[in-house]
């Protein structure tokens, strides 16, 4: 076709198309939007008579397919709008229309105990993470220069981002804050109880001297409290400088009412003593009681030291014996394995292994002569098959006989006693005053009857160990009277004597009797006197029935028959003190010390030891390592040779289980267990 016939005409561009010519259009995809536009001659309605070849009945459209219904849109967006920054390349985002709408992240709060106390926002706030920062710090005894390693700031800029974390000199600076800011509290709260006092003397790898002193008291809800006054730096151990110090510490503190200062039996702390009774009775707002007859209060720990060590003498040859024994196990890994291939033969079933002890404290020995008895068949079979065990001894000396174990025996069956009372009289968790007077009650009579039995050794022992004893507490002249005091204030079966005898002292007296509060408590029935029995709890909830009691046993109650609390003061000021830190200030020391003992819930910071159970525990996850470590090896040995590997699996005996292709007759596959507890790898792939 050419041209000029594919131009319409004028008459056919005006004409109207016919209806069959509109359903064909439909049918094909016509698109009625695009009809070319009427002139204005064409008639407004085209009838069908208009329409030539039209028929006399108009066709009906086809029915078209109706448009499904759009999804109604999510009520979350009557609540949400869209929004685009103004960057075009980041993606459009979301927001809440309610304004101030911002949710934060919900978190339960805890104290410093761990404990959950309030649910609340979590957010990040600068100053409560730099005072978060300083408690770890001092809580955990990590040096200022801890925040300035490399490691602990590459996890802040991982684990908090937004968190900078301070220079060791502004650590330093808030830790000054915070302890001036601590004592004022605690110096308000001291204010309102008289205090019981320990103190002890220590001298740091500096060479300096330090006194600890610490304060004990119970509070209104009966919780014992006890409190590190000061860490500070004292010129000798003169019993006049130890008062005066004791005395610029008080008067700083602002205490003025003081019940019994504990501290160990030495003549230079009976000096102090005497220095501050007379110093002291003179405060107002009855600062002594009694005129501080009884101020003095002697560790009973320091006592019992002084008599097991007089006992000690007697069983010297045998503790040596023993001691050097297990000096030998403990000397090289070699020997110690050994040991330990002794101890399987003989199938003894005990976790630990024999401890080492030191010889001025008595009660090392004990724990010593303890464990060692467990392997008693153990060393026997050492002497056998170790050659070098009886030369380690020396002349005259050799290994433990039967005697010396036979006297070890009856040596831990009559130190145990001792032990325990120890154990006893240094908690510092709770009240110990009211049953020190039944320990030492008790150990006076075991003394007195080991003193006539038919062994010689137990006898002589015991007899040594007796005039010692009585030497500080054979008469109750010597005990202090508040030990007394507290025993009636027990309200357990213990007071059934107390009872009978205030009952003959108010007839000889031919008294009145009346209605006094103390009648009433001694006449009261007595409680049960259980092994768990919490006294403090049960003052608490009778105070309101005995309340001039009440005041009496919160003081009494509350002192401390010894001074581990002092001592263990010098545990954290040991680790605070080394070899690496030597360098802090005494001022910075104390208020290390001072700021750790007040922050935490406990008063006594405890290093915890490893046991002998986590030893075992970290070489069982070495061996583990080891036997994943030397898989991949074996595996990749199997392989160049050539060797198919089906299954690799362990069992629970660090032994790998693995299924090889050893090229046997018909290439059946073998299950080949390979052990390498001390095999070498060559060894075994020769086996293989």
């Amino acid at each position: 076709m050419d041209e000029a016939n594919s131009i319409p005409t004028m008459d056919e561009a005006n004409s109207v198309p016919t209806m069959m010519e509109v359903n064909q259009g439909v049918e094909e995809g016509f698109d009625s939007n695009h009809v070319p536009p009427m002139t204005e001659s064409a008639p407004a309605v085209v009838t069908s008579q208009a329409l030539p070849g039209a028929s006399d009945q108009l066709q009906p459209l086809p029915s078209q397919k109706k448009r499904k219904p759009t999804r109604q849109p999510s009520e979350v967006w009557n609540h949400f709008e869209q929004y685009q920054t103004g960057n075009p390349s980041e993606p459009i985002r979301v927001r809440c229309k309610v304004p101030g709408s911002n949710q934060k992240v919900l978190s339960f709060a805890k104290d410093q105990s761990g404990s959950i106390t309030a649910l609340g926002a979590a957010g990040f706030n600068k100053e409560e993470s730099r005072k978060a920062c300083l408690r770890m710090v001092i809580i955990d005894e990590l040096p200022f220069s801890f925040v300035d390693g490399e490691g602990f700031r590459h996890f802040c800029s991982v684990a908090c981002p937004r968190f900078i974390p301070p220079s060791r000199r502004t650590l330093a600076r808030d830790l000054l804050a915070l302890y001036y800011d601590e004592k004022q509290l605690l110096k308000a709260k001291l204010a309102a109880y008289r205090v019981s006092l320990t103190t002890d003397t220590w001298t740091s790898v500096q060479n300096i001297n330090y006194m600890v002193l610490t304060a004990h008291f119970l509070d209104d809800d009966w919780m014992l409290h006890k409190r590190v006054l000061n860490f500070c730096v004292i010129q000798n151990h003169k019993g006049r400088t130890i008062g005066r110090l004791i005395e610029k510490c008080l008067i700083d503190w602002g205490i003025e009412r003081v019940l019994t200062i504990t501290l160990d039996n030495a003549s230079a702390n009976d000096k102090a003593v005497s220095y501050l009774q007379n110093k002291m009775k003179d405060w107002p707002n009855g600062g002594l009681l009694l005129d501080g007859v009884h101020l003095h209060m002697r560790c009973c720990a320091h006592i019992v030291n002084l008599i097991v060590t007089d006992g000690l003498k007697e069983l010297h040859n045998s503790v040596k014996s023993i001691r050097d024994a297990v000096m030998y196990v403990r000397s090289s890994p070699q020997r110690l394995e050994t040991f330990k291939s002794c101890i399987e033969k003989d199938k003894i079933d005990c976790k630990g292994l024999v401890v080492l002890d030191v010889p001025t404290r008595w009660n090392s020995t004990y724990m010593m002569l303890e464990a060692a008895l467990k392997f008693k068949k153990a060393f026997s079979r050492l002497e056998d098959e170790d050659g070098h065990f009886k030369s380690y001894f020396g002349r005259g000396n050799t290994p433990p006989v039967e005697e010396d174990w036979a006297n070890a025996v009856v040596f831990v069956k009559f130190l145990k006693s001792f032990y325990e009372f120890t154990l006893r009289c240094s908690a510092t968790l709770h009240a110990t005053a009211h049953t020190t007077f039944h320990d030492l009650f008790a150990i006076d009579c075991e003394l007195a009857e080991l003193s006539v039995v038919d062994n010689p050794l137990l006898s002589n022992m015991a007899q040594n160990m007796k005039l010692k004893y009585d030497k500080y507490w054979g008469s109750l002249d010597s005990v202090n009277q508040f030990l007394l005091i507290a025993v009636v204030l027990d309200p357990s079966d213990r007071k059934k004597a107390m009872k009978e005898k205030w009952k003959k002292r108010q007839q000889e007296k031919e008294a009145v009797v009346l209605s006094h509060e103390i009648d009433r408590y001694l006449s009261d029935a007595a409680e049960q006197d259980i092994e768990q029995f919490d006294i403090l709890n049960w003052w608490r909830v009778n105070a309101s029935k005995y309340p001039v009691l009440a005041v009496i046993a919160r003081d009494v109650l509350a002192i401390p028959v010894s001074t581990v609390a002092s001592e263990s003061t010098f545990s954290t000021g040991g680790r605070t003190i080394n070899s690496f830190r030597s360098s802090l200030s005494p001022a910075m020391v104390e208020a290390l010390i001072c700021t750790q003992n007040w922050l935490k819930s406990t008063s006594i910071s405890l290093q915890v030891q490893p046991t002998i159970e986590e030893m075992e525990f970290y070489e069982t996850v070495e061996d583990q390592m080891l036997v994943r470590l030397c898989t991949f090896s074996l595996i990749d040995s199997l392989l160049m040779h050539n060797l198919a590997i089906m299954n690799v699996c362990f069992d629970g005996n660090c032994k790998l289980r693995c299924m090889l292709d050893i090229g046997q007759p018909l290439n059946k596959w073998n299950d080949v267990v390979l052990a390498f507890d001390g095999m070498e790898w060559n060894d075994i792939m020769a086996k293989c």
